[in-house]
């Protein structure tokens, strides 16, 4: 995989490409050849556009991300009420820093990916059950439409991890991925007035 973030880096995007083929070619299920070729050949398509010619991947992008409503939590009056506390259960995390060193939060505080750790119940318990709740969804939406690419990607261990940004004015996040993920997702505990959706 380094060498193709070397040709990357390079501006050897169609080198790096055939080189993530390869290493996918004989190892399908790492994630993070599968991310690192992901990025490259979107790095290339901008670097060359619009010359370069859409790759279906790209052309499709729009029909891998989705959005939905997540059902309310028992014991919680009320979607709203249960992210009110999900919102104060993060606040209080102690791995909650600002502008974490290895992260790529800017103007703004992150936990640390250790936010559902320990007990099934409450917030972690609940926060928990809803992602398993909509990977399921999401992958069952992707089989739908004719694209299981990630079904055969899917490492034999699944495990969540969850941290919490809170922003502040003006705060953002650096372009990054999640090399060791297989999905990755957001949910928006509190969103500013100033945000439509």
């Amino acid at each position: 995989r380094r060498l193709g973030d070397l040709y990357r880096d390079r501006g050897a995007y169609d080198l790096a490409l055939r080189h993530y083929d390869n290493v996918l070619a004989m190892a399908p299920r790492t994630a993070e050849v599968f991310c690192h070729r992901y990025h490259t050949a979107l790095e290339r398509s901008f670097a060359e556009a619009p010359t370069a010619p859409v790759e279906p991947w790209r052309a499709d992008m729009t029909r891998t991300v989705f959005a939905g409503p997540v059902p309310c939590p028992d014991g919680f009056a009320s979607v709203p009420a249960f992210n009110a506390e999900a919102v104060a259960y993060a606040g209080r995390h102690p791995s909650l820093k600002w502008e974490p060193d290895d992260k790529t939060t800017r103007n703004g505080a992150q936990t640390a990916p250790t936010l559902l750790a320990g007990s099934d119940a409450g917030i972690p318990g609940e926060l928990r059950g809803m992602v398993l709740q909509r990977v399921d969804a999401y992958l069952r939406q992707l089989r739908d439409r004719g694209m299981g690419f990630l079904d055969p990607l899917r490492p034999p261990e699944v495990r969540v991890n969850m941290w919490c940004v809170f922003l502040d004015p003006g705060g953002h996040q650096l372009t990054h991925h999640h090399p060791a993920g297989w999905i990755s997702g957001v949910y928006y505990l509190e969103i500013p007035d100033s945000v439509t959706v």
